[in-house]
This record gives structure tokens, C-alpha cells and sequence, in this order.
């Protein structure tokens, strides 16, 4: 009887700290977006902005992808421009871009965002534009972002804006080792600088509000991106990807991780690999095993896998379900609730799963 109360005094304890960090984060991003400017690349005026748009051309054009037979699964992907400005303030922590009024005040460009206003917090500098970090020319490149955020949205566009040797920029903030695995996997001349700039010169590419869908094309330029070139430096067939080490790890993965050993699968910690090692071990896969979390963003180098996704059920999301399709993948989700005991049943799903795919 104590253990149970325990257990039920855990979850209630995980449940609470959940609601309290989307309630805060809820609070601060009204709060910020109570105070800021913004405006669109549209707006901006000769008369009133320092700011200008020099060239601005099309990469993609509007689409709908949909899978499964009933298009229950779909999502519509907007124009994507490559576009360079003058004179603007760039914010790489974040990959924020300000447009300069001749009053000097900053506006937000709203397409410098790919994710939806209200979820963002606009900040703003608290130096003056001449104090700032001040570059000639720049492509946005690669903010200090989650995992699968960096993978899935700002890789394939510091890929785009970095050709022909462009200065892609880099936060100062991204450990310098994976800053040279960026710089030789994908040829990119990596410049990490400050978190506030003034850029004579910025390339980047427009946001659409497609976080959590990767475009087919971005897909397509990852895995064509000198990535086959590099060495394969490890071939398993079945892997389970470990959150163990993770504050977010709600599961016995101990257990986990035992039993699938026995069944010929290696267990990996992407954190404690290097890029290149990362793409070379998902790129050989044949089934992944892992819960949702942010190392499982390398499906995107696998090859018709089988992602077996452990979902818990108060957070779905289904971002590694749309890369594993995209990618001609099979999917399969176990949901599970955190702290759950049972995770021998999970377990033998999990076996259920692996004997069809063989099949």
C-alpha cells in the first residue's frame, strides 16, 4: 500500500512541476508580447526604415502533403523566400531579425520566426546599435535551439543561405565541437558571433509556421548534403536511443535497456555522441526504439526505418511520426503513462512490433 501511494504521490509531484513550467512560460510570453514592435518585410518603407530589402526570390512554393488513405495526416506548407536585407539588427541566440526605423527604434520581422506569434517572447537589446557587433556580410544560420529544432529547422537553412561559402552565423553559445561537425559534414563556413549584431548585409530564408513539419525539400537537402560521403563508423541494425540521462526520462529505461540488449539491440546516448557518429548510426538503422525526445530528430538520415515511438500520454506530438513518412518509413507509437510500473507490457509490445516489421 505505500509503495502505491508513493507512486501516485510521484506522478501528482510530476504533474504539478509540468503545469507549472507551461503556466510560467505561458505568463512570461504574454508578457513580452505585450511589448514589442513588429513588423513584416512587406512594410518595410524608404520613408520611415534605415532597413531595406535587396533581393528577394522563391525556393518553394505553396504545397499540401498529406499521408495515410484518408489525408488525416496532412499539412500545408507555404512560399518560402530566400531574401537579403540591409541594415538590420540580428539576434543569434534566438535567429531573431530586427528591421532599423530611422527613429531607431527595432521592429521585429514577423518572417524571421517560423513559429507562431504567441508562442514566442520577443526580446530586445539593451545596448544601443553602435555598441553592438558589427559584420559586413551574413547568412542566419544556426541559433542556440533545442536539438530538434537546430536538425530539423535551421540546419537545412544555414545548408541554403551558406552557399557559395557565405559566413553562416552561429551562436556563441553552440559548443565549438559541434560547430567544426556542422563546418565538415555540410561545408559551411561557420561564424559563431554574439548574441546582438548589426549586419550590413543578412541573407536568410522566410518562416512559415511549419515548426514540427519538416518541408520534403529540407528533407531531400539533408540527406544530399555530403552527408553520404562520410565514413559509416558504425552499423547496428536495431538501436534504442536512452533518455536515461534526461530530467524528462519517465520510464524504468534500466529495464528497458536490459531486455532489448538480449534481443540484439545497442542502446545509444545521442548526447554523448558527435554529429557525424549520429548520422552514421541512424542512416544503418532498421528499427528505432525510443521515447519522444529531441535525439530521435535523426530519423531524418534513416532509410525506410521503423520508429517506434514511446509517447507519454500527456504531451502527443507527432513530429517524428511526419519525418518517418516523409522519410518512407514505417511508424508504429506505444503510449504510455509517466511513471508507469508495467514496463514489461511495454516491453513485449515492443516485440509485437519488431516481429512485424520482419515479417
Amino acid at each position: 500500500m505505500f509503495k502505491k501511494f508513493l507512486i501516485n504521490k510521484l506522478v501528482d509531484l510530476y504533474k504539478r512541476r509540468y503545469d507549472l513550467v507551461i503556466n510560467t512560460r505561458k505568463h512570461l510570453i504574454n508578457y513580452f508580447s505585450k511589448n514589442y514592435l513588429e513588423t513584416e518585410l512587406n512594410y518595410l518603407d524608404n520613408n520611415y526604415d534605415i532597413s531595406k530589402i535587396i533581393y528577394s526570390k522563391s525556393l518553394s512554393q505553396p504545397i499540401i502533403v498529406k499521408f495515410n488513405k484518408n489525408h488525416k495526416f496532412a499539412h500545408s506548407f507555404m512560399q518560402r523566400d530566400l531574401t537579403k536585407l540591409k541594415d538590420v539588427v540580428y539576434n543569434s541566440d534566438n535567429g531573431h531579425i530586427y528591421a532599423i526605423k530611422k527613429s531607431k527604434e527595432l521592429m521585429f520581422i514577423a518572417e524571421s520566426s517560423s513559429w507562431p506569434r504567441g508562442s514566442i517572447a520577443i526580446e530586445y537589446p539593451k545596448q544601443s546599435i553602435k555598441d553592438m557587433n558589427s559584420l559586413n556580410k551574413l547568412a542566419v544560420g544556426v541559433p542556440n535551439v533545442g536539438f530538434y529544432h537546430l536538425v530539423s529547422e535551421f540546419l537545412p537553412k544555414s545548408i541554403l543561405t551558406g552557399q557559395d561559402f557565405l559566413p553562416v552565423a552561429i551562436s556563441s553559445k553552440v559548443k565549438k565541437d559541434f560547430v567544426l561537425s556542422l563546418s565538415s559534414i555540410f561545408n559551411l563556413n561557420a561564424c559563431q558571433i554574439p548574441k546582438w549584431n548589426y549586419i550590413e548585409e543578412l541573407t536568410f530564408i522566410t518562416g512559415t509556421n511549419d515548426v514540427g513539419y519538416l518541408h520534403p525539400d529540407d528533407l531531400t537537402l539533408l540527406n544530399k548534403s555530403g552527408v553520404t560521403e562520410h565514413k559509416k563508423s558504425k552499423m547496428f541494425q536495431n538501436i534504442y536511443v536512452s533518455r536515461q540521462n534526461s530530467r524528462r526520462s519517465s520510464l524504468n529505461e534500466k529495464f528497458l535497456h536490459e531486455e532489448l540488449k538480449k534481443i540484439g539491440f545497442h542502446i545509444i546516448f545521442p548526447e554523448q555522441l558527435k554529429l557525424e557518429d549520429q548520422i552514421s548510426i541512424f542512416r544503418n538503422a532498421k528499427v528505432v526504439v525510443g521515447i519522444h525526445g529531441a535525439g530521435l530528430v535523426n530519423i531524418v538520415w534513416g532509410k525506410q526505418t521503423h520508429l517506434i515511438e514511446l509517447m507519454p500520454n500527456n504531451r502527443v506530438n507527432k513530429c517524428y511520426e511526419w519525418i518517418t513518412n516523409l522519410n518512407g518509413g514505417k511508424y508504429s507509437r506505444l503510449d504510455f503513462k509517466p511513471f508507469d510500473r508495467n514496463i514489461s507490457a511495454i516491453f513485449h509490445q515492443i516485440l509485437t512490433l519488431i516481429d512485424y516489421t520482419e515479417n
